[in-house]
């Protein structure tokens, strides 16, 4: 009667029935009621080493499945696909948002190896570079391209670690959207009468990346500025050069924007006037990393 009460509230709790004398009967009922274990009762001193030990090994395996199953909750509400593959390649475990990136039920991917999930190309680059890094290093990073149900590839996001067992743990996210936005920016960039820039926060400005029309304009190609073939301390006229990295490394540093109006020089050798528009990006500490601007002709 106690058991039944306890199990309507807490179908998990580990719960002994000793009986002072043996049923079959009774150890059946008992089971079948949801009795952890079941062992008749007497006095003797093995009777209580057999019950601490019992107590202490249901105890802790209790403990051990709420942690198991707090892990479990937290894989499956999380945002991102998270899976299990053993060291024969193939999913033991994955969180339905995983699953549901690729327009799979769960229970279809289970013993199911990770190629199925990439094109013949991808599973190729896989084999041949991620995965010997991921061996080398425990751990690999990077995006790669996923291939869902209906034969559709898109963009992801991966992260794998290696296990001492041999298999690995991949967290997926799916950046189509970022990645289209990215399309459209550059886009929309590259077709700017001007030039928009990010430039390293170091004394020759060496541009990370820029968009616009600046081969019309400067006589430079972009590949020249991100290659730092060309920085573009070197393109702002030496007159100006010094007045321009103060004035930008006073607003950057005050987190204001700037707004500068300078020379420079293009590639022919000729004088043009431009307004460059930024402001500065900072890292976690609050230090500048870097300058975001639009630079337009104004000759």
């Amino acid at each position: 009667e106690f058991l039944r009460t306890v199990r309507a509230d807490y179908p998990n709790l580990p719960f002994i029935i000793l009986a002072n004398e043996e049923s079959e009967s009774m150890a059946s009922e008992a089971i079948s009621a949801g009795a952890t274990d079941y062992h008749r009762w007497d006095e003797s001193e093995d009777t209580y080493e057999l019950l601490a030990n019992r107590i202490e090994g249901f105890v802790e395996h209790y403990r051990s499945q709420q942690e198991r199953d707090r892990v479990y909750q937290a894989l499956e509400t999380a945002t991102e696909g998270i899976g299990l593959i053993d060291d024969d390649g193939e999913y033991i475990y994955l969180n339905e948002t995983y699953a549901e990136l690729y327009g799979y039920d769960r229970n279809e991917l289970i013993g199911e190896h990770w190629e199925r999930l990439y094109p013949d190309d991808e599973a190729t680059r896989f084999h041949e570079n991620i995965l010997p890094q991921l061996h080398e290093e425990g751990s690999w990073s990077g995006q790669s391209s996923g291939q869902r149900v209906t034969g559709e590839t898109f963009p992801e996001e991966l992260s794998l670690t290696q296990l001492a067992s041999g298999g690995h743990v991949c967290v997926v996210r799916d950046v189509s959207k970022q990645v289209e936005r990215k399309r459209q920016f550059e886009t929309l960039a590259d077709n700017l009468q001007g030039m928009v820039y990010r430039a390293e926060n170091a004394a020759e400005w060496a541009v990370e990346f820029a968009h616009g029309n600046i081969e019309e304009f400067l006589g430079y190609t972009t590949a020249d500025l991100e290659a730092h073939r060309i920085n573009w301390a070197e393109v702002i006229h030496p007159d100006d050069r010094e007045q321009v990295w103060d004035e930008v490394q006073q607003a950057v540093q005050a987190s204001e924007r700037f707004e500068i109006t300078y020379r420079v020089v293009d590639a022919n050798g000729d004088t043009k006037w431009v307004t460059d528009r930024g402001h500065g990006v900072k890292d976690d500490t609050g230090a500048v990393r870097a300058v975001d601007g639009l630079i337009t002709d104004v000759t």
